[in-house]
């Protein structure tokens, strides 16, 4: 992660591995260990690894779909070499039980490198901050 252009490119990436419904390794080898400096959802707070696989078995579990289109995105370079990028997105995902929910989110992420457990040669971006609101 080096520039504000990679943190732009690097949050539509995430965003299409949620539309594509990616394996949840796929986005775990993005999160540092230990507890999460900041994780929150517009209903919860996520406090590290753990609690963020059982919200998904959740609450994730009850969607068949999901689409995020952006609607504005931008990016800009925070301490520590990290980088802070805000998306604006039109969500939508439809239930298991057929219903489609559609809402106007906003993800704002910090990002930086860093090694973990599950990716120990620091070959994946980090995930130091993640909150997602209603506009």
């Amino acid at each position: 992660m080096n520039s504000p252009e990679q943190a732009e490119a690097f949050l539509r990436q995430w965003l299409a591995m949620i539309d594509n419904g990616a394996a949840p390794a796929e986005f775990f080898k993005h999160l540092p260990d230990g507890d999460f400096e900041q994780w929150s959802y517009p209903d919860a707070e996520i406090r590290d690894l753990e609690h963020l696989q059982t919200y998904f078995k959740d609450q994730w579990g009850a969607l068949r779909s999901n689409r995020n289109t952006v609607t504005g995105i931008s990016a800009q370079a925070e301490p520590n070499d990290r980088f802070g990028v805000v998306a604006d997105v039109d969500w939508e995902a439809e239930t298991t039980g057929g219903d489609t929910i559609r809402r106007p989110l906003t993800y704002a992420l910090v990002l930086g490198t860093g090694t973990s457990s599950r990716d120990p040669a620091g070959q994946f971006p980090k995930i130091y901050r993640y909150k997602i609101t209603r506009r």
